[in-house]
């Protein structure tokens, strides 16, 4: 971004960059304009499978997210907690261990990525496009959002949305 500034293109980088070690200029080489975004270097697919036989991800290694949500450092936890809870089970064989908490952990990962990641699109959104939708609307849809992310929200009762007049 030419001087921090949003809207910077790839030939803005390419100069303000220019001269710098390997392999910065190799890198920006290898960008287009479509490759710039709002955190565009930290989304991507959460996998089916995490890791190996003897291996597993956790955390942003596996499911990085922008940080519109601050939820990050929280999914790691509860990853965490949840992988001890199958280590500790000395039942099944190390692979299927990992492989039940990789299962049981990605459907809320994904919801809470899908979130972040809608958050982080209604940012870079104009203020004009958003004032076209009512403010109760709004606010309802991310309440909705992230209650489908949530055990403790999801528990709460539903309170119906206040419509301005």
């Amino acid at each position: 971004m030419a001087g921090g500034r949003p809207g910077a293109t790839v030939a803005d980088l390419r100069e303000m960059f220019r001269g710098w070690p390997e392999p910065v200029e190799a890198l920006l080489a290898s960008v287009t304009d479509d490759d710039l975004g709002f955190f565009p270097h930290i989304r991507h697919k959460v996998p089916q499978v995490w890791g190996g036989a003897r291996s597993t991800l956790l955390g942003d290694a596996v499911h990085a997210m922008p940080p519109a949500v601050a939820q990050a450092a929280n999914q790691t936890l509860e990853d965490a907690w949840l992988l001890t809870q199958y280590l500790a089970d000395g039942e099944s064989g190390l692979a299927d261990r990992l492989r039940a908490y990789e299962f049981e952990r990605r459907p809320r990962v994904l919801k809470v990525s899908r979130t972040a990641a809608l958050t982080s699109a209604q940012r870079r959104t104009p203020i004009q496009r958003l004032a076209r939708f009512p403010g109760w609307l709004a606010t309802h849809s991310q309440v909705v959002s992230l209650r489908s992310g949530s055990n403790v929200l999801r528990s709460m009762a539903v309170k119906p949305a206040l419509r301005a007049a």
